[in-house]
């Protein structure tokens, strides 16, 4: 079935998928699972921006494999990074923190933690050329 979508992408829409972004609990019951019926290599690779991360390879298409806990579980994502261009930062940090309380203290820790976020915005330039998926069959 993946593989399915991956040459829709490219042969349909014109747009070879680089991220697979999915949900953490599809990513560790889908992606990272040794079965023999999985039709795709994991594996760690070396990414333009100077980190390593896991990804897969289903013939010659790799693609980096990362996960957001914003998502619905099922949902599944490719996308061709190289559609997406910087539009602008935000100007300096936003603490991110609930209820507006930014320092926050662990019990049996002295030391006091915060979260700061730097967001940035990106404009897709082809929308068309991107891929969603739901309910994904483990």
């Amino acid at each position: 079935q993946l593989m399915d979508w991956i040459l829709d992408l490219v042969n349909i829409k014109q747009s070879t998928p680089t991220v697979l972004v999915t949900d953490p609990k599809s990513r560790l019951k889908y992606f990272q699972q040794f079965d023999q019926d999985r039709q795709f290599n994991t594996g760690v690779f070396d990414t333009s921006f100077g980190f390593r991360s896991l990804g897969i390879t289903i013939d010659q298409y790799t693609m980096l494999l990362q996960s957001l806990s914003s998502l619905k579980p099922g949902t599944l994502f490719m996308l061709n990074t190289n559609d997406f261009k910087f539009a602008k930062a935000t100007n300096g940090f936003e603490w991110a923190e609930e209820g507006g309380k930014v320092f926050r203290n662990y019990e049996t820790k002295d030391a006091m933690y915060a979260t700061a976020v730097n967001y940035m915005d990106f404009v897709c330039e082809n929308p068309n050329g991107q891929f969603k998926a739901n309910n994904l069959i483990y």
